[in-house]
């Protein structure tokens, strides 16, 4: 979704040391990394471009930890997880503020 709505990837490689900007949200998460980040030729910030509903969905679907990212609505598991059907952005869509 993230290379869809930006036409450019969060981050090259997910290997170890493999690329500064995986690096810098590991360290600093995702939402400090959309404030430094900048659009592909512009010198707007990413973080200036999204709503915090988008944010909130890009952040559950790209977390680190496996029993923390949202799911695709997988109820059967049973557990507390949240899915992205749950998520504002996913009923307000584009433009949402």
């Amino acid at each position: 979704l993230y290379a869809v709505l930006l036409k450019d990837y969060p981050w090259l490689s997910t290997r170890p040391g493999g690329c500064k900007c995986f690096e810098y949200v590991k360290k600093y998460g995702f939402r400090a990394y959309l404030t430094k980040r900048k659009l592909r030729n512009s010198t707007q910030k990413v973080a200036e471009f999204m709503s915090e509903p988008l944010v909130a969905l890009l952040e559950g679907l790209l977390h680190f930890d496996p029993a923390e990212r949202l799911t695709l609505g997988e109820r059967s598991w049973g557990g507390s997880r949240k899915s992205v059907w749950d998520m504002p952005w996913m009923h307000e869509g584009p433009g949402s503020s």
